[in-house]
């Protein structure tokens, strides 16, 4: 561990806007200087990080066909701690993680943050984003950015 914060995207590189959470990870990690992972789900590893770094946060996509695409919504402890599958398949695992972190001492509330961004595209294979995700994504890693430097 060089750092105290860990960015973890999420996402995978072959399903087009799909990337955007690994893109924006990587770009909001060099722009802070956090250590960045990258990942296709949330696992249970994530305990591992949370005993390991002061914070983490995870960068994901979703598609909720309400919101424009680079919409970023930051996400409650409290209400990712519940079960929804509405949040994505990438964080299924999400609620044990931060029942079991809580239960082994972790002040979770204070040391996890949860990004989603709004994408058009992850069903197709392909390595480029859609227009739509792509112009926005400079302007996503600024708005985490912020965020997490105002924590």
């Amino acid at each position: 561990m060089t750092n105290e914060t860990l960015i973890i995207g999420i996402g995978s590189t072959i399903r087009k806007d799909d990337a955007a959470g690994i893109i924006v990870g990587a770009g909001v990690s060099e722009r802070i200087g956090a250590d960045f992972l990258e990942a296709t789900s949330v696992d249970l590893a994530i305990v591992d990080y949370l005993h390991e770094y002061r914070f983490v946060a995870i960068i994901d996509t979703i598609i909720t066909g309400t919101d424009a695409p680079g919409t970023v919504v930051r996400h409650s402890i409290d209400n990712l701690g519940k079960h929804d599958r509405t949040k994505g398949p990438h964080r299924r695992n999400l609620p044990l993680i931060i029942d079991i972190s809580r239960r082994s001492g972790i002040d979770v509330d204070s040391k996890l943050t949860v990004f989603t961004i709004e994408i058009l595209v992850n069903n197709d294979f392909g390595e480029e984003l859609s227009p739509e995700v792509s112009e926005k994504i400079p302007a996503v890693v600024e708005f985490i950015s912020r965020e997490l430097c105002h924590n």
